[in-house]
């Protein structure tokens, strides 16, 4: 593992810079990190699937729906499902 040497900052230099630095060092924009956090990809793949309409592709996306639903999470995967 990547440990990151942080020195103190040259003058010019903005946070967002220094942010900026830190995200590149430890390849924070690269998508595969946005899945298998909270859901697996099975799993992912299956919310997805049966919501279209709101085009998922990472973890946070499936946690908004969820959290958005709260208790009526089970009750619309059901009506989806056809169970």
């Amino acid at each position: 593992m990547k440990t990151l040497a942080l020195s103190a900052k040259p003058e010019n230099e903005t946070d967002g810079d220094l942010v900026e630095k830190a995200k590149a060092e430890v390849n924070y924009d690269n998508p595969k990190w946005y899945r298998n956090v909270i859901f697996d990809g099975n799993s992912l793949n299956k919310i997805a699937e049966l919501f279209p309409e709101r085009r998922m592709k990472t973890d946070y996306n499936a946690f908004k729906l969820v959290k958005e639903l709260r208790d009526n999470v089970s009750d619309e995967l059901k009506k989806r499902m056809k169970v």
